[in-house]
């Protein structure tokens, strides 16, 4: 039993600024069972290597919620340490996702989304297998890019899309039934317009 759970989990150290945070963590899938972690700074702890939110509350401070997730075949590390804000200052809550500059923000308790992947404005749940794709904003991306995923038979359960005015950069967040294969990956960039794309596993 040891030996299997060793073999999927991973050590992490949690870290907050300031120090004194309590720290708990959810399942992608079930944001209403939160399991004690520690409080920061933890000794080293094991950690489930597949994607779940660790939450941080200290008081007088805003509850952060960060995400270890998974890209293609590598972790993602939690971000350490994780700043906390003050109640006083008049940003939201939001949910930090290390690894690419990314944002989102909780709505209530239970409802996730992604808003910004690299200053480009987007709506986009948090689950399953994504593809995120950085591209020029240009006529027929869209259209090319579902064409490659159509012939290899992967199906696209729901999308977005969102552009930089003026910067010709646009992002599109696609969730698929199933984890898209490395060499379907490298197939993907070749779609004319396509300046960038890669798996994300949330579970």
């Amino acid at each position: 039993m040891d030996a299997a759970w060793a073999g999927l989990s991973l050590t992490q150290t949690f870290l907050s600024e300031p120090a004194g945070a309590r720290v708990t963590r959810a399942a992608v899938n079930d944001t209403t069972r939160w399991i004690p972690v520690g409080t920061t700074p933890t000794p080293p702890v094991r950690i489930p290597r597949n994607a779940w939110f660790y939450r941080y509350t200290l008081p007088g401070y805003r509850t952060v919620t960060v995400m270890g997730a998974r890209l293609g075949g590598s972790y993602v590390p939690i971000p350490s340490p994780v700043p906390l804000r003050r109640v006083t200052d008049p940003d939201s809550d939001m949910v930090l996702l290390h690894g690419g500059r990314m944002a989102g923000t909780l709505f209530g308790r239970n409802h996730l989304r992604l808003v910004d992947v690299d200053g480009v404005e987007v709506d986009a749940i948090p689950q399953g297998h994504l593809l995120l794709v950085r591209n020029d904003d240009t006529p027929g991306v869209v259209g090319h890019l579902g064409q490659a995923l159509g012939q290899r038979h992967i199906n696209i359960a729901r999308m977005t899309v969102g552009r930089k005015p003026g910067s010709g950069r646009a992002v599109m967040l696609i969730e698929v039934d199933n984890e898209v294969p490395a060499d379907v990956l490298a197939e993907v960039t070749t779609v004319p317009g396509v300046r960038e794309a890669r798996a994300l596993n949330l579970g």
